[in-house]
């Protein structure tokens, strides 16, 4: 038993725990879903659907198979809409109960040091989607801000401060699409590794991020189906030793932990898998194509 445990702590000690979330049905994935990409690509920063609202209200982090036994320390969320909205409702009991300040419809201001304390909710740029169209782009900081504060007062009785970080600290231009931000392989590639960069120099070990179809792609090389959640393990020591060099080799840290990768012609999967790989499988190559990427030998 003591060496079990001494075999545990090192693992927790060596990585960290790393819950990937898709977001819920878009606007822009309902054209998408019909073969529409066009009308899809020009809705600027959709919202969630009903049904997207759904999807993402039926994940409870106290029972989900993949979150369940797992205290998450740290929220990170791309700044778009679509995911703000998932990470208020994925995780709205949670944050609720992290904040016994609210007590019925009386919110009671909280000190300085409980707000730092508090912040669970960070909105990084680097998770915000991969495209330049607009239903893949943001807003300035501003509305950014605006977008999160409506989301929080329409489902938590809290202050959007005592839950989020807002983006004093990051380029102002961030929803351009320009410079770091651009819809290229490399840019995209770079911005992983810093992310991956970022993620290491956070004290939390058990990370929860909201995030998009393709950033996810790009990454994990792994095609996420709306509100599908996913564990993977960020290997810090491996991580350490390569994050001084400025290759791609760091982003060989990741491995799938929980539920693993099954071949596309898996008979495990499921009908809605099956649908799923129908619709993306060829996007999913021509992505990796344009981005100059290897194509894996499945996605799923």
């Amino acid at each position: 038993l003591r060496l079990i445990s001494t075999l545990k702590e090192m693992t927790e000690n060596t990585t960290k725990r790393v819950f990937f979330v898709r977001h819920g049905e878009g606007e822009h994935n309902v054209a998408f879903h019909r073969g529409d990409r066009k009308s899809g690509g020009r809705i600027r920063d959709p919202c969630l659907t009903d049904v997207g609202k759904q999807q993402a209200t039926s994940i409870s982090p106290d029972t989900h198979p993949v979150l369940k036994d797992t205290e998450i320390e740290l929220i990170v969320s791309s700044p778009l809409s679509r995911t703000i909205q998932t990470t208020i409702l994925v995780f709205k009991e949670k944050l609720e109960t992290d904040h016994p300040e609210v007590a019925g419809d009386q919110v009671e201001e909280p000190s300085q040091s409980e707000k730092q304390r508090e912040r669970k909710i960070i909105l990084h740029p680097d998770m915000q989607e991969t495209g330049d169209v607009n239903c893949d782009t943001g807003k300035p900081l501003e509305e950014t801000w605006d977008n999160l504060k409506t989301s929080v007062e329409a489902h938590i009785k809290l202050q959007p401060s005592m839950l989020c970080t807002k983006l004093l600290d990051i380029n102002p231009k961030w929803h351009k699409k320009e410079g770091d931000y651009a819809h290229d392989g490399k840019k995209i590639k770079a911005r992983l590794r810093r992310f991956t960069k970022w993620l290491l120099n956070r004290p939390e070990r058990n990370i929860a991020i909201v995030g998009h179809h393709n950033i996810f792609l790009a990454l994990l090389e792994f095609s996420f189906m709306n509100c599908e959640v996913r564990e993977y393990a960020l290997d810090v020591s491996m991580a350490q030793t390569l994050a001084d060099q400025e290759t791609d080799a760091i982003l060989k840290a990741w491995r799938p932990v929980y539920p693993l990768p099954l071949a596309a012609d898996s008979n495990n999967l499921s009908n809605a898998e099956k649908e799923h790989l129908r619709i993306h499988l060829p996007y999913c190559v021509e992505k990796f194509t344009l981005w100059g990427y290897p194509i894996p030998e499945n996605f799923r």
